[in-house]
């Protein structure tokens, strides 16, 4: 089984994104120097947290008054009309929905207007 942002991590790369994978928010001060955030975990878990809680903590560790903080993406195969109530409330700018594809990951990334480092449809 591959991890979980195995190919969507293929896709920020070659579009030439730094990407790194982390299992919780970094513990750096606010601004935080990335783009965007991503967070791939399952909706729910058996641990009790879950991609929300994640989606939350994210927003409030990378806020800062005036300063522009990175967007925040939540990619999943599937979202409840709950769900997706419940991303917009933990945070979330934006959903993946489905499978990451060169195009939708494109598609969203222009949609809030983040160049891509290496874009072929510029070259």
């Amino acid at each position: 089984m591959k991890p979980p942002c195995s190919e969507l991590c293929a896709l920020l790369r070659a579009f030439g994104f730094g990407v790194r994978v982390m299992p919780a928010p970094p513990a750096l001060p606010a601004p935080w120097p990335f783009v965007a955030v991503f967070v791939t975990m399952p909706i729910h878990t058996a641990q009790g947290g879950d991609a929300f809680d994640l989606c939350n903590q994210v927003r409030e560790s990378s806020r800062l008054p005036g300063d522009a903080r990175p967007l925040l993406v939540l990619a999943t195969m599937q979202l409840s009309a709950t769900d997706r109530v419940r991303a917009g409330l933990a945070g979330c700018h934006e959903i993946l929905l489905g499978p990451a594809t060169r195009g939708s990951v494109a598609q969203l990334l222009d949609a809030r207007a983040i160049a891509l480092p290496s874009d072929a449809r510029r070259s």
